[in-house]
């Protein structure tokens, strides 16, 4: 972490990441994202307009929370690179997201699905808007695709 503050260490538990100290500059970064937290908007914002000179892609994915990846590297690229990898082309893809993070992943998905309660950018991009905040994401995708939820012993939900 670099200057961090009693919300970073807070959101960096919540968010189950491990927090490591950032000890120095190097010429040249190797990383796969870089996740900068703040409960300052207009900091953040900042910070997002000075790293949009170099090469990398910039995506919040919570309205705290402002992502970097090198240009390469996103969930969408990610998951195509695990396809083919194993060696698998599904039939139908379903996507669920409420970041911008997520729009990659929207781009190759054949069905995408976002919460009401997400930005209007991920709103306008997802072909199915669902309510989860009360029951999780799983059921009201399942419900809209219109197939079943079964219990352990076999019986319908």
């Amino acid at each position: 972490m670099i200057n961090p503050t009693p919300f970073g260490f807070r959101s960096c538990r919540q968010l189950g990441f491990e927090v490591c100290s950032f000890t120095g500059i190097e010429s040249e970064y190797r990383f796969g994202k870089l996740m900068c937290i703040s409960d300052q908007p207009n900091q953040l914002q900042k910070f997002a307009k000075a790293a949009s000179d170099h090469n990398l892609e910039g995506v919040y994915s919570l309205n705290t929370v402002y992502e970097l990846t090198p240009k390469s590297v996103d969930k969408g690229i990610g998951l195509q690179k695990l396809f083919e990898a194993m060696k698998l082309k599904p039939d139908l893809f379903i996507a669920a997201g409420d970041g911008e993070n997520d729009l990659a992943l929207f781009r190759i998905a054949d069905i995408t699905f976002a919460p009401s309660t997400s930005p209007d950018i991920i709103r306008r991009n997802a072909d199915q808007i669902t309510d989860w905040e009360n029951s999780g994401i799983l059921e009201p995708i399942l419900k809209k695709l219109q197939l079943h939820i079964y219990d352990q012993s076999g019986n319908m939900a």
